[in-house]
């Protein structure tokens, strides 16, 4: 399966870098310009800085700030395609309503794939159907789609990525949790690679071996990457409330 790069650059951004990249996966899983000039951005932003810096320095003071122009110049270049990437985004005005139904279309995603694995736990036979019958009858809660229709949609477009979406709506619950610095990153990407284990395992069809993510078109957390031990305890489970409601499902019937 495809594999994120996440390679570490220099540093100096405290690995931050490597947050706006897997975030350009999330924004532009099938487009990779777009990616690109989605983290140039941040890299632009970071010399912009440096830049703004007041002069006069004193001699190591400013010694130390050609060293990190060009350790960022380099990581410009190397992880965010530098200018070209850059000029392919300038002019584009920012659409925020995108910004609102992609994070809306991201949770949804997300709450799919949470749900499978916790019926799955529940020792209840899994699939997306009954996943997508209890995100519809929290009636639009915690930031999902409202509508059945709406809420496969946003799996269709976003499954690819929905083990990153998975992760980011399970970090934001522990105690602390902050996207920054390397430890939290390493938590993130264990988080999300436990994820990315299940749904490229779990079966939805046992006769043609569909699984519930796809390992050739999901874009993966590498697999010899050194992370952290999870606790599965932080993983959704089915309530009282859950497991009432999932007694209703009724399965689509096939045309």
């Amino acid at each position: 399966m495809p594999e994120m790069e996440l390679d570490v650059a220099s540093g100096h951004l405290d690995h931050t870098d490597v947050w706006f990249r897997i975030l350009g996966y999330m924004i532009s899983p099938e487009d990779e310009a777009r990616r690109r000039a989605f983290v140039a951005r941040g890299f632009a932003d970071a010399l912009g800085t440096i830049e703004r810096i007041e002069q006069p320095l004193d001699p190591a003071t400013a010694r130390a700030q050609q060293l990190v122009w060009g350790s960022l110049w380099k990581d410009f270049y190397e992880f965010g395609g530098g200018l070209d990437a850059l000029t392919a985004a300038s002019g584009a005005t920012h659409d925020w309503q995108a910004d609102v139904i992609r994070l809306r279309d991201w949770t949804t995603a997300a709450s799919v794939l949470h749900l499978v694995r916790a019926i799955d736990a529940q020792g209840v036979e899994a699939s997306i159907g009954k996943a997508i019958f209890l995100i519809a009858e929290c009636k639009g809660r915690h930031g999902v789609s409202r509508s059945t229709t709406d809420i496969r949609n946003a799996w269709r477009k976003y499954k690819n990525i929905s083990h990153l979406a998975a992760a980011v709506l399970l970090c934001k619950t522990l105690r602390g949790f902050d996207f920054s610095g390397i430890v939290w990153l390493g938590v993130f990407l264990a988080v999300a690679r436990d994820l990315q284990k299940f749904g490229t395992s779990f079966i939805l069809d046992a006769k043609e071996r569909v699984t519930l993510l796809d390992p050739s078109s999901i874009w993966s957390v590498p697999e010899d990457l050194p992370l952290p031990e999870l606790d599965t305890s932080i993983f959704w489970r089915l309530d009282r409330q859950g497991i009432e409601v999932l007694k209703n499902y009724r399965p689509r019937r096939r045309r």
